[in-house]
């Protein structure tokens, strides 16, 4: 079982690193950014804005 969960987690960044191939330095550290700017957006979006 944890096998398969290791083996999906890297699929999943493997094709997301994929996607910055073509940049220099984008896999994976751009791959990398864009995750965390991403999550944070997510964050806030669903934290909303009357916490402000």
């Amino acid at each position: 079982m944890l096998y398969q969960f290791q083996h999906s987690i890297m699929e999943i960044w493997s094709s997301w690193c994929g996607l910055f191939t073509f940049i220099p330095y984008g896999d994976p550290y751009i791959a990398f950014a864009v995750l965390c700017v991403l999550l944070a957006m997510s964050a806030r979006i669903l934290a909303g804005r009357d916490h402000a």
